[in-house]
This record gives structure tokens, C-alpha cells and sequence, in this order.
């Protein structure tokens, strides 16, 4: 027979494994909203696929809207951020192989990053900027929190 204060370590640890596994799924879904009002571009929407993204996965984040004039060149713009704090910057041609120039009409700038696996978990905010020479003219902010984690470390309780 178990004596008690093993059975009650053991309660203790199936206790938490559920508690832990009910905070597992904490993490907030992204939003994904525009940053400021673009005069050559008319918003329509912006999604996060998958929301929240997740660890060690790709994330594909599309701005769509309509352009009021051409776009004679692009280049996408990520700033990452993390707790408030600048992670990354980076530019991509948003024109893609011979799609500039862009016609006026319906349009989508889509961008796929791949997540770390190792990202630690806090607030995270991405800036998309849709730049044509100095002037952005369309801007997107995708925003999630990562508060707990099925990944995150594992926990060990000691049962002896």
C-alpha cells in the first residue's frame, strides 16, 4: 500500500498535469488590423493562417484590398516584434517574378514566415508595410499572444 504522503504527491501531480493542460491552450488568436489609411489602397482584409501561429511551423500572413493606381514596384516589409522589443526587419519584393507593374483593381500581398521553434513565449506584434519607393501604401499590424504552450518546456515533479 502507497503510504499518504505519496498519494497525496501523486493527487498533487494529476492535479497539475490537468491544470497545465487546461493553460495549455491560453495562446490568443492573432488579429490583424491596418495600421493607418492608405490613399492609393482601399482595404479589404487581412488574414493569419494558422491563429495563433504556431512554434516551428510556417505562417502565411495576406493583405488584401484594392489599388486606386498602379504599382509600378513593391517591396514587403516584416517588422517583428517581441514584448515590445524589435526582433527582425525584413524586405521581400511583394511583385513576385514579372508581376510589376500591378494594375489597379483587386490585389493581395502574401507573405509566408517560417516561426522558430525556439520562440519564446510573450506578445508578439508584426508590422507589414507595403512600400513603393520611400512611400508605404498599405500597412497591416498582426498581433497574438503565446501566454502558454502545449510546447513549452515540460515540467517534472518528483514523486520520491
Amino acid at each position: 500500500f502507497a503510504t499518504t504522503e505519496t498519494m497525496n504527491k501523486l493527487v498533487l501531480a494529476c492535479l497539475l498535469f490537468v491544470g497545465f493542460a487546461f493553460l495549455a491552450t491560453a495562446s490568443t488568436p492573432a488579429v490583424c488590423g491596418k495600421c493607418a489609411a492608405e490613399p492609393d489602397f482601399t482595404w479589404s482584409h487581412c488574414t493569419v493562417t494558422p491563429s495563433p501561429p504556431v512554434r516551428g511551423k510556417p505562417v502565411d500572413i495576406s493583405l488584401n484590398g484594392v489599388l486606386t493606381k498602379a504599382m509600378t514596384s513593391c517591396q514587403l516589409q516584416l517588422i517583428t516584434f517581441w514584448n515590445g522589443h524589435k526582433l527582425n526587419e525584413q524586405s521581400h519584393p511583394c511583385c513576385g517574378s514579372g508581376a510589376c507593374p500591378q494594375p489597379k483593381g483587386p490585389v493581395t500581398f502574401k507573405k509566408t514566415e517560417d516561426i522558430p521553434s525556439f520562440a519564446p513565449l510573450g506578445h508578439y506584434d508584426i508590422v507589414v508595410n507595403a512600400i513603393q519607393g520611400t512611400t508605404v501604401f498599405a500597412c497591416a499590424n498582426v498581433t497574438w499572444d503565446w501566454t502558454k504552450s502545449a510546447d513549452a518546456e515540460p515540467f517534472k515533479i518528483d514523486l520520491n
